[in-house]
């Protein structure tokens, strides 16, 4: 019998050996104040989105480190913008909206100021989109894809101006996009390609594939690696891993599961911790849900 346990030990140990730790890592943290989905995150905010399949929000939401709170609605002149898959970015100071759908790709531009918690129009920009994504890097902020398209427009806050950049190499709708030094990654979006933008000399490249066909995931800059949460799949189901990417080495790796699967979600760093806001559930459900991811450092 002793023989048996020890031997049942070892094939233990030599199974764990050889099985990926999935660090799961999660808690829950504090509820949206409504079930949203199809919004964008640009820091600790929520922007637009909806609440049903066609109840478009306008709505501004904020995480003060406690709980989600309401600011300042997306309305120009008092003139409501509802917007459904915009796209963001913060420069630390202010958040920038671009596109999104309302009847149709827009060609919408709007900035927010936190200190007078107020909106700004910026628009129009050049091109009509929804679905696409954004990424702030070097005081520009990079707009990138949506509706088919390969566009990649950049807009200056300082001079107030959009700049035509070298396009895409694939079409990315409802991807998401990560600013890393100079580089930015364009990830997945009704596919699997990774896409490598070198601000230093406006080119594009590919890169290691993801290995799963994604769009309406969340994906985040932590610790120098990129993580990737939840998302549809090809075969319209959600997926339940987290992916991680080592952008040194060019690989991806599956390093969790999420406790609920969600597409159209988001997702930001706060702290040693990232939030996985809102989404769609497998269900068919707009959530409220916050669950919060800490991070495991890689093995070297």
């Amino acid at each position: 019998m002793r023989k048996r346990t020890l031997l049942i030990g070892i094939i233990a140990l030599l199974y764990s050996c050889g099985t990926p730790d999935l660090g799961n890592n999660w808690s829950q943290g504090p509820q949206l104040p409504f079930p949203v989905a199809y919004f964008t995150t640009a820091g600790r905010y929520l922007i637009g989105g909806d609440s049903t399949s066609v109840d478009y929000l306008n709505t501004n939401i904020y995480f003060d480190g406690t709980e989600y709170v309401l600011k300042a609605p997306l309305e120009i002149d008092s003139v409501p913008i509802p917007l459904k898959s915009p796209c963001s970015a913060f420069d630390g100071t202010k958040v920038y909206v671009f596109g999104g759908y309302a009847a149709g790709g827009t060609s919408f531009a709007f900035s927010y100021d936190p200190g007078a918690d107020s909106w700004r129009d910026i628009g129009p920009m050049p091109y009509s989109t929804y679905g696409c994504s954004a990424a702030y890097s070097g005081g520009e902020i990079h707009i990138m894809g949506g509706e088919g398209q390969t566009d990649h427009y950049v807009y200056v806050p300082s001079s107030d101006t959009f700049v035509s950049e070298p396009p895409s190499l694939y079409t990315h709708d409802f991807g998401c996009a990560v600013a890393m030094g100079t580089s930015i990654y364009l990830i997945g979006g009704g596919n699997d390609l990774v896409e490598e933008y070198d601000i230093t000399t406006n080119t594009w490249s590919e890169k290691a594939r993801l290995g799963l066909w994604l769009e309406g995931h969340a994906c985040v800059e932590y610790d120098g690696y990129i993580y990737v949460f939840g998302g549809r799949m090809e075969n319209g189901n959600i997926n339940t891993q987290v992916f991680r990417y080592d952008p040194a080495a060019d690989r991806w790796e599956a390093v969790s599961e999420i406790p609920t699967p969600r597409a159209f979600l988001g997702a930001f760093v706060y702290g040693n911790t990232i939030h996985v806001v809102g989404g769609v559930d497998d269900n068919g459900n707009r959530t409220r849900l916050d669950e919060v991811f800490i991070p495991q450092s890689p093995v070297q």
